[in-house]
């Protein structure tokens, strides 16, 4: 395989939701799943210790939001790319994702090709996932 393997920590506390997650970056066949999380301090434990590439973690965490997660792991000095997953496209909840340091955004209703490229983008660390299209920062 000539593409490097992203290894990824997934944080979502719906189990159906986390299971697909799963499936989509296994079969990606660049990606792979280090650890999974089903709430907030578990996840900030998981990329502490595995120290994976990318966090793909859903905004609705608890009982700590998935904003909280973020801010901890940029406190603790953790440059993981972070891509935070929300319901809906509301712009507070975003900006909140992205003003704590997370690298992008996808909504829970990307398909699965839209989140894998999510995935690979913030890996990347050069583009940012807006409403559905990827955008060059900088």
């Amino acid at each position: 395989m000539n593409n490097p393997t992203i290894r990824v920590v997934l944080a979502d506390t719906h189990g159906l939701a986390h299971r697909d997650l799963q499936k989509f970056l296994r079969a990606a066949g660049d990606t792979i799943t280090v650890a999974s999380a089903g709430y907030a301090g578990q996840a900030v434990d998981l990329v502490t210790r595995h120290r994976p590439d990318v966090l793909v973690l859903d905004i609705e965490m608890s009982p700590a939001s998935g904003v909280e997660v973020i801010r901890r792991l940029r406190a603790l000095g953790s440059n993981v790319g972070i891509l935070a997953l929300v319901t809906t496209g509301d712009t507070a909840c975003i900006r909140a994702a992205l003003n704590a340091g997370a690298n992008g955004y996808a909504l829970k209703s990307s398909s699965a090709d839209e989140i894998v490229e999510a995935v690979r983008a913030v890996y990347e660390a050069n583009n940012v996932l807006i409403q559905g299209h990827l955008e060059r920062r900088g």
